[in-house]
């Protein structure tokens, strides 16, 4: 998570260490403390089932007696936290937009500066800084509050994965689409030029990944790097065990 460390129980207790003395957690530690400190507020006492960390903040889907809900802590910058606003939140908040939405969150990713979420019924939702088109809403634009990806509406997602600048969501028929940075290859499509030979990699909406597709193998998972540029790369884990690489 960029300074600090998150460790999630089997109890389903959310414990971090090493991220400065502030108290930016609800607790304060040295830059150097390699003791886990369990994390305050309001998920003191409620079950979570995943985390994801990301630069400088971090995301606990959480079980309630209503459902699951995601909460969001640490640097709101970007608006990654998903409150609607760029404020940072010392202690665990829930994001309310997923109840607007109507959506049950089910998987959590998060990037750098942008993060990610898979709801029961299969939609996708992003917020946060939408640098090279990472969010797939067809532009560059920041979102405060999550926000369902249009592009991806005719798809029943089952994960998704987040970098520094790029997404990847799976599909529940095994396709995979990525979009964000392409500068390294690593949302594994080939670029794009215009009528002036301009090189164009980003990829601004959810796009197959086409190579992947061909293999004709199931996939299921994808793990990539939080990196972007010339040191970015994925890997696609097939049902069978198979596992492709690129970038």
């Amino acid at each position: 998570g960029n300074y600090f460390t998150a460790v999630l129980s089997r109890e389903g207790k959310v414990y971090t260490f090493s991220w400065g003395n502030d108290g930016r957690l609800g607790h304060q530690t040295e830059a150097a403390d390699v003791e886990p400190r369990p994390l305050l507020g309001p998920l003191e006492n409620v079950p979570v089932v995943q985390i994801a960390a990301g630069y400088c903040y971090l995301l606990a889907l959480a079980c309630q007696p209503n459902g699951m809900s995601v909460y969001s802590v640490g640097c709101g910058l970007g608006g990654k936290l998903g409150h609607g606003s760029r404020t940072d939140e010392k202690y665990p908040r829930v994001i309310e937009q997923f109840q607007i939405l109507n959506l049950q969150p089910r998987v959590v990713a998060a990037g750098a500066w942008h993060a990610a979420v898979v709801g029961q019924d299969g939609r996708v939702c992003t917020w946060g800084w939408g640098r090279y088109g990472c969010l797939g809403h067809g532009n560059e634009e920041c979102e405060s509050v999550p926000k369902v990806v249009e592009g991806l509406s005719h798809v029943k997602a089952v994960h998704v994965a987040t970098g520094d600048y790029t997404t990847f969501v799976v599909s529940d028929d095994g396709d995979v689409y990525s979009f964000g940075c392409g500068e390294s290859a690593s949302l594994g499509h080939h670029p794009s030029f215009d009528e002036q030979g301009n090189r164009h990699a980003n990829v601004l909406s959810p796009t197959v990944v086409t190579s992947l597709k061909q293999v004709n193998e199931r996939m299921v998972q994808i793990s990539l790097t939080n990196s972007i540029y010339w040191n970015a790369h994925t890997f696609a884990l097939t049902e069978s065990g198979k596992l492709f690489a690129f970038g």
